[in-house]
């Protein structure tokens, strides 16, 4: 499945760094947090998952909260993410956050991703 495809398609001028590629990154970053450090199954981690079906409980989202916040200093709280219907509504979050965050440009990947 190409990720790309699978999340939501934005106005364009909606944001910097926010087109497709931008968040098929955000995404994969996404997911290496999600299986990496949260120790969801990789086979659960697609963009239309719902939160259920990868384990992300109110535990896991004040975790991914505080992991988001440290790694690409955006402040995400953990009922955003609870809101959030899909993974890929989470990534498009994240991504929406980074390209508002001042001086925003293209983060580093997380420690450990390739």
């Amino acid at each position: 499945m190409d990720v790309a495809f699978a999340l939501k398609e934005r106005p364009a001028g909606a944001g910097r760094g926010t087109g497709r590629e931008r968040r098929s990154q955000v995404y994969e970053e996404l997911k290496g947090i999600l299986v990496d450090d949260l120790q969801m199954r990789a086979e659960d981690v697609v963009p239309t998952a719902g939160r259920e079906q990868v384990g992300l409980d109110s535990l896991a989202a004040v975790e991914l909260a505080t992991l988001l916040s440290d790694r690409y200093g955006v402040e995400i709280h953990d009922y955003e993410l609870l809101e959030a219907d899909t993974v890929a509504d989470i990534a498009d979050l994240v991504a929406e956050r980074r390209a508002a965050a001042p001086g925003a440009t293209a983060a580093a990947p997380a420690p450990g991703a390739s």
